[in-house]
């Protein structure tokens, strides 16, 4: 993974919503996408590994992030990937070609 993990409880609940800063639109996952994106519940906080990318943060805070991993490559998100903290991500125009080219950049297609 391209994070490291607090040792502690990592969540961040934000029943208001928080807002994402998308940091590089042009990183092929994000490539056409929207840069207003819907806000989150919550989501958990990391650190970021030395070599990696922060592609989108939340108050500061790494919220997507990606690197290289052996031969390959990693990516974290770091908040739901369903309804309980991205109520309105999963029914964003957008959520779906953001996982097809998440995956795509990670398969190195």
């Amino acid at each position: 993974m391209p994070v490291n993990m607090m040792e502690t409880d990592d969540r961040v609940e934000a029943t208001q919503g928080v807002s994402v800063k998308v940091l590089n639109p042009n990183h092929p996952i994000l490539k056409d996408i929207d840069t207003r994106w819907p806000r989150f519940l919550g989501y958990q906080k990391a650190f970021p590994k030395e070599g990696s990318e922060v592609l989108a943060e939340i108050d500061g805070d790494p919220f997507i992030i990606v690197g290289d991993s052996g031969k390959g490559r990693s990516m974290a998100f770091m908040s739901d990937l369903a309804p309980h903290w991205g109520t309105d991500f999963v029914k964003w125009e957008y959520y779906g070609k953001f996982w097809h080219q998440a995956i795509s950049w990670l398969s190195k297609e």
